[in-house]
């Protein structure tokens, strides 16, 4: 059988501008620190796996498992990491998630990049200054996007549950319903597969929406006091449309 390890680490918060975490097994939990240091905690991970400061950068990498023992003997089905970072605007922020449930919690940066293999994935108080990819392969995508800039959604299978203030806004779904709410101060494009597409909120900028099959729902706040006119473009395969316009 593989051997796994528990492992724990604490880094200095002024030496640390930029996170990389790679996790190719196990639930992910990236939480606020209580105090000044960055900390990792790691159970049941594979042998091999380790954090440490390269220059300004804290990198955090989880091993991958070997298939035999992942799939067969599965020593790895209670391996998780928790990174607690402290309250900073760090410059990057990345995230690799492989097979297991992702949390991002209350991290504030300019620029992130957020992957996910197999599992859901919930973002909580995230504010990305400049811009944010998140792509999912398999499961579920809830996201609480309070301060974002230009933002990019993707998922393969799993639906996507995401409430903003971007400054622009793009959302991808394969299969799966695709459920927005927020203010989004640019232009917002979104295309669907297979499910049910639907956002509530304020868009000052064009907007795009192409459906596959299912319903398209949008409930469009508008400023009355505003001159700025903006397109609304709507195409589906199967479905129907409704727009709203509330003032």
């Amino acid at each position: 059988m593989s051997n796994t390890v528990d492992l724990s680490y604490g880094f200095p918060a002024e030496g640390i501008s930029a996170v990389h975490i790679s996790s190719c097994i196990g639930d992910l939990t990236v939480i606020p620190s209580d105090d000044a240091e960055a900390h990792v905690s790691c159970r049941s991970v594979p042998e091999g796996s380790f954090a440490e400061l390269r220059g300004s950068t804290l990198y955090v990498e989880i091993r991958r498992a070997g298939v035999l023992s992942a799939v067969f003997k599965n020593p790895f089905r209670n391996a998780s990491c928790t990174v607690a970072l402290p309250d900073k605007l760090y410059d990057s922020f990345t995230a690799e998630a492989g097979m297991g449930n992702s949390r991002i919690a209350a991290v504030s940066c300019r620029e992130a990049r957020i992957e996910t293999g197999m599992g859901n994935i919930t973002i909580e108080g995230f504010r990305p200054a400049e811009s944010l990819r998140l792509e999912s392969g398999t499961g579920n995508v809830t996201a609480e996007l309070p301060q974002c800039g230009k933002t990019v959604v993707s998922a393969g299978k799993g639906n996507i549950q995401l409430s903003c203030c971007a400054a622009g806004l793009t959302v991808s779904g394969g299969t799966g319903d695709i459920s927005l709410s927020g203010t989004v101060n640019g232009e917002m494009v979104l295309k669907g597969g297979v499910g049910n597409i639907s956002f509530d909120g304020t868009v000052n900028g064009d907007l795009s929406v192409k459906g596959g099959i299912g319903n398209v729902d949008l409930r469009l706040h508008e400023d009355p006091d505003s001159a700025e006119k903006h397109s609304v473009k709507t195409s589906h395969g199967i479905g129907k449309v409704n727009i709203e316009y509330v003032r």
